[in-house]
């Protein structure tokens, strides 16, 4: 009875995005003259995949994180990785310039920012989680701790900045639908379905790993192999939408909550409504 619930309330969720979709791409729009019809299309369609890719990236990367945390009242944010990706992605347009090949390139900086945001921030957070013998009080308060290391950091970085080029750095920083580097979209997507498929039998793990280490370990599960190359994921995944439309990690908190305590109760690992509700 609970699982009929749970799938018609998905089917509502589904519903109402659909409307949200079509109510975006139509609301406005001069249908009856051609051309204009055509100018909206193209100007709509790029921030509408964005929204959807944004709201899937940032709600299935919270849910995975909250499932390793094993509590629904965090978000990753909470471990830095913002402010992570703040500092790096100032700290290569420093390096490079404003008229690098990095900075004209999407694509290239695309790769460059995902490549060394994911490298670290595993490298960071799995030594956490390994010395603090997976100890979720220490790993929270330690990331808070960075997260303000990493902000003033990023803050020294700006301010010996040449202010022309930090006003093109505050352009990818600032979240806004209103200015999407649609250059990188269709690269993002293959990143995404590459990473979904790279970790889809960690994925299927998440409801085990929810119980805890040691009854995880007793089902057969390689756990901290397994928190790695989700952490891994989560970080690949959290860090697309900046990447296009700028930090938008604070809604990492409720876009799963909501949705994961109305429709399964159960566990964060199952609330695939989430993704939905997100939109």
């Amino acid at each position: 009875m609970k699982i009929h619930k749970n799938h018609l309330r998905l089917l509502i969720l589904l519903l109402l995005v659909l409307l949200a979709c079509a109510g975006y791409m139509t609301v406005g729009v001069h249908v009856e003259n051609p051309k204009l019809f055509a100018y909206a299309m193209r100007i709509r369609t790029p921030k509408l995949i964005a929204m959807l890719i944004t709201a899937f990236a940032i709600g299935s990367a919270s849910i995975v994180f909250q499932s390793i945390i094993n509590n629904t009242i965090v978000t990753p944010c909470l471990l830095g990785m913002d402010q992570l990706y703040s500092l790096i992605h100032t700290a290569v347009f420093f390096v490079a310039g404003s008229g690098s090949f990095l900075a004209v390139n999407a694509n290239a900086a695309f790769a460059v920012d995902l490549a060394i945001v994911g490298a670290v921030a595993t490298v960071i957070y799995s030594y956490l989680f390994r010395k603090t013998n997976h100890n979720v009080l220490y790993v929270l308060l330690i990331g808070t701790v960075l997260t303000s290391f990493f902000s003033s950091i990023q803050t020294t970085l700006t301010r010996v900045m040449d202010p022309n080029e930090y006003d093109t750095l505050l352009t990818d920083l600032v979240a806004s639908f209103s200015n999407v580097n649609s250059a990188i979209l269709v690269l993002s997507v293959a990143v995404l379905a590459l990473v979904a498929f790279a970790f889809r039998k960690e994925l299927a793990l998440l409801d085990v790993l929810t119980l805890g280490k040691d009854q995880a370990i007793n089902l057969g599960v390689d756990y901290d192999r397994c928190i790695r190359r989700l952490l891994l994921g989560s970080h690949c995944t959290l860090q697309q939408p900046p990447l296009w439309s700028g930090r938008w990690h604070f809604w990492g908190l409720s876009l799963p909550t909501f949705p994961g305590s109305s429709c399964v109760p159960t566990g964060t690992a199952s609330s695939s409504p989430a993704l939905f509700c997100s939109v």
